[in-house]
């Protein structure tokens, strides 16, 4: 299984944005399904969490939402950003990111991992 896309198409995260991150999972085997996933973002590997999003087949608010489950080999995944998350970061700096899987075997897998960073806001909404 692959994740097309990036966490932020290249362009940093602006502190006090509201947005959702949408991920397309290809190649989910055959009888098997997406149970869960969750995005975490951390000021550094070993640090605790700034923000988890842990989503599933229910839609959340503030959350997210599994939107395809991968019953047809590609899956579909939904996290909510909300800007209290986005507060939490500081501008110009450096964060770690991972989104992981739980299928219906109770496999878990790592689909993506990376670095993101903050951008200062210009307008406060």
């Amino acid at each position: 299984m692959v994740v097309e896309s990036n966490l932020h198409g290249g362009k940093g995260i602006v502190r006090g944005d509201q947005f959702s991150i949408r991920r397309t999972v290809i190649g989910v085997p055959a009888g098997i399904t997406i149970s869960s996933a969750i995005l975490t973002l951390k000021s550094a590997i070993a640090a605790s969490a700034l923000f988890s999003k842990a989503i599933t087949s229910s839609n959340v608010a503030g959350t997210g939402q599994i939107e395809s489950t991968g019953s047809n080999g590609v899956g579909k995944l939904r996290f909510d950003i909300l800007d209290d998350d986005t507060l939490l970061m500081t501008a110009e700096t450096e964060y770690f990111y991972d989104i992981q899987v739980i299928l219906s075997s109770s496999d878990i897998l790592t689909l993506e991992t990376g670095k993101t960073s903050a951008i200062a806001e210009v307008t406060s909404a």
